[in-house]
């Protein structure tokens, strides 16, 4: 019997139709944000960020809301009824041809969240590391291929990015995008949020 223990959780879910309502305006709201502001340097090797504030205006309320919204539903597969989700912030990520994000993740987030809003073939997958890569090391080398696949037993497991994909997963977890081959812009929004007190006692 193989038992596997203390796995990480990561909520993947398709956001469409829904997405397909704010697509058009979001990505606006995304290019325009790119051509009146020249961004931050964060985890992004090449490429744009946006300031981390945009999710405190009141023309960013639909899709603050959007993202509480589809975030509420993926977690409910998981968590206990009444969750309460706090929102901390969030921001726009482009990467063109021969961008990329390293290595990074979101403290002191609870859960950190990515949607994907415009991707294509080869524009770099997102890339999420084991918390136990370094101590797993030799188990993780020397496992069976089937035994690793079954299981997601491995040091590293990748992503799409698909558009309209939304995935969660605890603030914690180290992640990066590997580098754009593609011509199109590869877009997204990410964001952090806290979970609150329980409204419903279970």
């Amino acid at each position: 019997e193989i038992i596997p223990l203390f796995p990480t959780l990561v909520v993947k879910i398709n956001t469409k139709p829904s997405f397909d309502n704010i697509k058009e305006s979001i990505l606006d709201y995304a290019y325009t944000e790119m051509k009146n502001d020249p961004g931050v340097i964060k985890s992004n090797d090449g490429g744009w960020q946006s300031k981390s504030t945009i999710g405190e205006r009141s023309d960013f309320l639909v899709y603050k809301n959007f993202l509480l919204d589809q975030s509420q539903i993926a977690l409910s597969k998981i968590f206990i009824n009444g969750l309460g989700l706090g929102f901390d912030n969030c921001w726009f990520n482009c990467n063109r041809k021969g961008d990329a994000n390293g290595w990074h993740n979101h403290p002191p987030s609870d859960i950190a969240g990515c949607l994907w809003l415009k991707t294509s073939e080869k524009c770099g997958s997102f890339m999420a590391q084991s918390s136990n890569a370094y101590q797993y090391w030799n188990w993780t080398k020397n496992i069976k291929p089937e035994v690793a696949a079954r299981y997601n037993f491995s040091d590293q497991y990748y992503f799409g990015p698909n558009e309209g994909e939304l995935i969660l997963f605890p603030g914690s977890t180290y992640h990066k995008v590997r580098t754009s081959e593609s011509d199109e812009d590869r877009i997204s929004i990410a964001f952090n949020l806290r979970i609150l007190k329980t409204t419903i006692n279970n």
